[in-house]
This record gives structure tokens, sequence and C-alpha cells, in this order.
């Protein structure tokens, strides 16, 4: 039987032999439970078995290598997973688009009118500077009505000339006389100003000088002040502080001895700080805001020393602290109290009298300031009316009566506005160069008409001297990581393999629709023009939006994230056990990503998990 197992020399192939290999296994299985059981057959069967026996076993064999071969075909594959160790390194995020040169002085000029045109006068490429000619259409009429506006205005000139020749003695001497008064009141107005002045100077002296003593006082009742304060206080510690008053506050009161040390400690903190302030001031703003903060530290020790008081009054003695003692602190207590009355009363008089005195000088100051305005425009309205009496005088001297130079300069005026339209008119017949730059295109011929009743390609456009920009579109999900000053570099498809310094210039606040996309609009200026670019150039844009060194990294792939929002890597174990794991995540590189919290240097995460098929 042995012989018969033995494979037969053709098998080949790497399933047929792992089949037989099976095979024989079950052959050899199953011949034992023949061999065990055979005799536990029926006869019948047992004959046919035995009659049939190589056919019963090849039949069984083919069935079990057909399964094994259906098995082999049809078992899910192995998995096979990618994966990438957590490495350190430098980590730049790159933000990327396509970008098109454009300017912001390509200026498209068009005829305000309609016309035929009468020359052209530039070429594509020519340089023009601001003001230039460069192109006019035929306007013979529009030339005549204005040279007949200008025969009209230099008619009214001539005739308002006219009427300034000559005038009556008389109406001199009084335009005269007027004028001599005005600048009389002038000068006595002048005058005043410069008294005022002076007055001034010597009221900000005295106040300079006034303030400084009442300074010098506020010094010295702020630290005589804060000594009564501080004695005070150091009676309060010496009473609360008493082992005798701290048992019968324990017993009679407990906690109120320690609400009060926390006010005590308050006065005490405001009462320190201006000591170490100190009291030499330099200005009455100074000398005032210190006042303030004193009285406030000596509102706050009265208020805890009138507490410490009432708290004693309904003390009950105690064996070791007895009505006497309990008097006798009461006294001292209240000997602080009026002390820190009288010093409130103290500073208070001495804020009263520093306010009072400079509100006496500024009240002074004020006063002679408005006397000083009210001289200037006394010497304003003066000055305005010798102005004008000059005015009349001088048309006085030029023979015409003021409502007749009026009537004639009236003349003159609407002669001179008809003018200015029929010039304007012209002139809309002339296109001129609106700055100094270069002519791109030309768009019209001579003899063409032009009409501005239907929309047309403009008559010459040109680009301005303003440099070239770079203009590109950004997502909503790379637009907060651009920010203006930002580097980079664009490579014009015009001049493959180079890179032209580019920065952030400018970062539209709303969203445009890009072929249906909201995307942002960024304007970058180039560091350095070169001679070859030309508007409508584009090219590929990278703007570097972050760089760090010695930053935690994994592959861009191993970035996932689940229905919830929350972002994770795939961790790869011992024994492949794959762990999920939440990252925090940082710059975005653009096969890497930073990763500030979550993995360590050397883990490795799963970047690609494949089913095998």
């Amino acid at each position: 039987m042995q012989e018969d197992l033995n494979p037969p020399p053709t098998t080949s192939g790497n399933w047929l032999s792992a089949a037989w290999r099976f095979l024989k296994k079950i052959y050899g299985r199953c011949r034992a439970v023949w061999m065990m059981g055979f005799t536990k057959l029926p006869d019948p069967l047992q004959r046919f078995l035995s009659r049939h026996r190589w056919k019963v076993t090849i039949t069984l064999g083919v069935l079990m290598l057909l399964s094994y071969g259906y098995y082999a075909i049809t078992k899910e594959p192995e998995p096979e997973i990618i994966t990438a160790e957590v490495t350190h390194g430098e980590l730049t995020q790159v933000v990327e688009a396509v970008g098109e040169i454009t300017s912001e002085r390509n200026l498209k000029l068009q005829f305000p009118i309609s016309g035929v045109v009468a020359e052209v006068l530039v070429r594509e490429g020519d340089k023009v500077e601001l003001g230039q000619r460069i192109a006019s259409l035929r306007a013979n009429d529009l030339k005549a009505n204005m040279n007949s506006a200008l025969a009209s205005l230099q008619a009214y000139q001539a005739e308002l000339a006219e009427l300034k020749e000559g005038t009556r003695p008389e109406d001199i001497a009084i335009a005269e006389a007027e004028l001599a008064n005005k600048r009389a009141q002038l000068m006595a107005a002048e005058n005043e100003l410069s008294a005022s002045e002076e007055k001034l100077r010597i009221l900000e002296k005295e106040a300079e000088i006034g303030l400084a003593g009442e300074i010098g006082e506020a010094s010295s009742a702020a630290s005589r002040q804060l000594t009564v304060a501080r004695t005070a206080l150091s009676i309060f510690d010496d009473v609360v502080e008493d082992p005798d008053v701290i048992d019968a506050f324990q017993r009679g009161n407990p906690g109120k001895d320690r609400l009060m040390k926390k006010e005590r400690d308050r006065a005490g903190q405001i009462v320190d700080s201006v000591f170490e302030d100190g009291f030499g001031f330099e200005s009455y703003d100074e000398a005032l805001t210190t006042l303030q903060k004193v009285r406030q530290g000596l509102s706050v020790a009265t208020r805890t020393m009138e507490d410490l008081f009432m708290s004693l009054a309904t003390l009950p003695p105690t064996s070791s602290f007895s009505r006497t003692e309990r008097e006798a602190r009461k006294d001292d207590v209240a000997d602080e109290k009026t002390n820190l009355q009288t010093a409130l009363t103290s500073i208070d008089t001495a804020i009263k009298d520093l306010q009072d005195a400079s509100a006496n000088f500024d009240t002074k100051i004020a006063t002679e300031n408005s006397t000083i305005a009210s001289a200037k425009g006394d010497i304003l309205n003066l000055q305005t009316a010798i102005r004008t009496e000059e005015a009349e005088l001088a048309l006085e001297k030029a023979g015409a009566r003021p409502t007749e130079i009026q009537a004639s300069a009236a003349r003159v005026r609407q002669a001179g506005a008809e003018y200015e339209r029929a010039k304007a008119d012209f002139e809309d017949t002339i296109l001129y160069a609106p700055t100094t730059g270069s002519i791109t295109k030309v768009n019209i011929k001579e003899g063409e008409l032009l009409s501005t009743a239907f929309q047309q390609e403009p008559a010459i456009t040109m680009l301005g001297e303003s440099p070239y920009r770079v203009e590109m579109y950004v997502s909503e999900v790379d637009i907060p990581k651009v920010q203006l000053t930002q580097s980079g570099s664009v490579e014009l498809d015009a001049f493959p393999g180079t890179l032209f310094p580019i920065t952030v210039a400018e970062i539209d606040p709303a969203a445009s629709d890009v072929d249906g996309v909201p995307k942002y609009r960024v304007k970058l200026d180039f560091l350095e023009i070169d001679p070859g670019f030309k508007i409508g150039m584009t090219g590929d844009v990278d703007v570097v939006t972050g760089s760090r060194e010695d930053v935690l990294m994994v592959p861009a792939r191993a970035i996932l994230e689940n229905e919830f929002g929350d972002i994770y890597v795939r961790i790869l174990g011992r024994g492949d056990n794959i762990e999920e794991r939440r990252v925090e995540i940082g710059l975005e590189g653009e096969n890497d990503v930073e990763i500030v919290k979550g993995v360590e240097e050397g883990e490795v995460v799963v970047v690609l998990l494949k089913n095998g098929k």
C-alpha cells in the first residue's frame, strides 16, 4: 500500500504538491479508519468495498483534490500592509496654485463720444509720457464752437476793463478812509493779542510755581497720613494677635478675626504700595493720583478699625479676656479710629486744596485763552475786511461803480463757463496718455467710424509703469495658511526651470466664484522684474507658509479622519496588531505632516492597508 501513495512523477506546481500532500495525509487516516471499521460494516457493503476498493479510493481522492483546489482558489488572501516610521526632520509647508501675470495699470482707453478717427499718433510698443496726445477724432465744428466761445469771453473781458477806467475822487477818498480805519483797528487788535499772550505766559509761570508748592504740601500730607495709617494697622495687629483676643473670638465670634485680617491686609497693601512709589511728585496729576490712593488706604484702614471696634464691643468676656481688658483694647482701637478719621479729613483737605489751586489757575488761564481766541478772531475778521476794502478801493480807482463792475464780471464769468464747456467738448475728441507707460495694443485706424451706441473693444490699451503682479486663486482649505509678506516663487511656463521670487501683497477678504468653486484671490509682487514679462503669462506658484526644524512627522497618507472629525493614525504594534491613535497635527508639507502630539519617534504607522485582491 505504501507504493500506491507515492505521487506520480508528472505532478508540478505549488498548489498541486500541497494538494498531493494533503491527499496523502487524508488517505492514511482514512485507511486507518477503514481497517478499524471495515469489519463492522454489513456483509454486502464489505463485499462491494472489497471488490471496488481502488475505485472507491480514487473517487474519494479526486473529490478531496477538487475540494482543496476550490478552497485554495476562493480563499481570502492575506492583507498587504505598507508602513513607515515616525521620524524627526525639517518640514516646509507650501501652498501651490496656478498664477497669472497681471498689472494694476493695464489701462483701456476709449473716446467718450462718437466720431471719425482723424489721426493715430502711436503704435504698439511705443513709450508715452503723462499727458501726451496719442489719438484724436475729427472735430471741426467743436473747434469752431470753442473759438467762438473764446472770442465772446475776450469781448466781455475788454468791456470789463473799459468800465474800470476812471473814477470819482470822492469815492476813492471814502474808500481810503475806511481802509485806514480798518488798518488802525487791526493794529489795536494785534497789540491786544500781544498783551494777552504775555499775560498768559505770566499766568502759566505762576501756575507752575504755585502748583509746585501745592504739590510739595501734598507730598508732606501723604507721608504724614500714611504714617497714621501704618500706626493704626500696627495697633490692629497687636489687638487681633493677642492670644486672649484670639481665644475670645473663637468662643464668641468664630472666623470674624480672619475676615478682618483680610481687610487689614488690603489696607496694608495700598499703604505699602504708596510708600514704595515714594513721594517725589513731578506733576499735578501724579500728586493727585497718589493723594487719592492714600485716601483709599486710609478709608479701608478706617473701616477695618471700625469693624474691629464693633466686634470687640460685642465680644463676650472669657476667663482670659476680661471686661477690663476688652475696654482697654476698645479704647486703643477707638483712638486709632479717631486718628484715621482725622487723617481722612486732612487728606481730603489736601486733595481739595490741590484741586482748587489747579482749578484756580486753570480758570485764569482758560479766561486768558478765551481772550486770546477772541482777539485772534477779531484780527481775522479785520484782515478779511481790509482785503475787502482794498478790493473795493481798487475797483473805485478803476473808474466804475461796483455794481457795474460786478455785472460786467458776471458776464465775463458766464462767457468763461461757456468757453470751458466748449473746450471740454473739443477735448473729448482727443485721447491723452493718463500716465507714463507703453502702448500694448492699437485697435483704431484713421478714417474709421467709432460709436458709443454699442459695445466695442477699447480704442487703445496701454500698460502703466506700476510693477507686474502675479494673481492666483487659493482654496478655502489653504487660504488660512497664507499671510501677508510670506515669500515664495513662480515658475512661468514661458521661462521653464527659472524661479522668480515673489511675496504676498494682498489677500481678498471675500471669496470669488471660480468654475463654481469658492476661492480667494491672492496678489503677489515680484521682487525683480524681468524684461520678458508679459501680461497673461501663467505658471506654477509656490508660497512658503511655514517651516520648522526638528519636528516629528509621518507621511501624509498615514493621516486619517473619522466620522466625528477626529484626526488619527494607525500604529502597527507587536504581532501585527493595529491601533488607531488620535493625534494633533501641525504643518502639512508636500508629502509629510507634522505630528505635534500623539506619537513618538521610531513608532511604525500604517500608510496603506491592501486586502490583496
